[in-house]
């Protein structure tokens, strides 16, 4: 478990370095990290959760909406995708 957690801080640290980019030309859409590289960005969530399912066995992938963070509305813990221009 302890692993799964590193690595998915890996894949997010080097999401962060292909961020700017991807949300000037792929805002919208899903971006699929899996051993620090870019997978591919798709145009759904489902597109993206079936390559990453097939990617699990690799060890852990990232699957980003490009754009948006998940953000804890109100005091019962509301998740929602916020665009991060809209903060």
């Amino acid at each position: 478990m302890e692993t799964t957690k590193v690595d998915l801080r890996r894949q997010s640290a080097f999401y962060e370095t292909l961020r700017e980019d991807l949300e000037a030309n792929s805002f919208g859409k899903w971006a699929v990290v899996a051993n620090e590289r870019l997978v591919g960005v798709y145009d759904s969530n489902r597109e993206a959760s079936e390559v990453a399912l097939r990617l699990t066995g690799s060890g852990a992938c990232l699957v980003r909406h490009i754009g948006y963070v998940v953000g804890v509305v109100g005091p019962m813990t509301r998740v929602d995708h916020v665009p991060v221009r809209d903060l």
